[in-house]
């Protein structure tokens, strides 16, 4: 048997191309994963996804608006009211339970 020599280059496989909705290039990119790795080795409990997602949301951020966002303890604010639970009927209406009372009446 002749083994057959096949041009790659005629036949090229299209490769993945890497998820890229900020329009980041190469050297961003590379930036990126290199200051990722080091936060992943820094808080190895904390992950992946969530440290791009911070150094995605601080990148395009000022200084000034860095320190800003810190002075004022957004995070230490409450939230909005969360929904605690419910019965979800005919995919529209959700029936609430009272969480304070463990009766199982509803909210009126």
């Amino acid at each position: 048997m002749n083994p057959t020599i096949v041009d790659a280059s005629a036949n090229e496989i299209p490769r993945a191309k890497r998820y890229n909705p900020l329009g980041y290039d190469e050297e961003t990119f590379a930036r990126r994963d290199e200051k990722v790795d080091e936060l992943a080795k820094k808080f190895p409990t904390i992950p992946t996804k969530w440290l791009e997602y911070l150094w995605d949301s601080m990148e395009k951020r000022t200084d000034e608006e860095i320190t800003e966002l810190i002075k004022s303890e957004k995070w230490l604010k409450p939230v909005k009211e969360r929904q605690m639970g419910g019965v979800l009927k005919d995919a529209m209406q959700v029936e609430l339970f009272n969480p304070d009372k463990n009766d199982g009446l509803l909210f009126e």
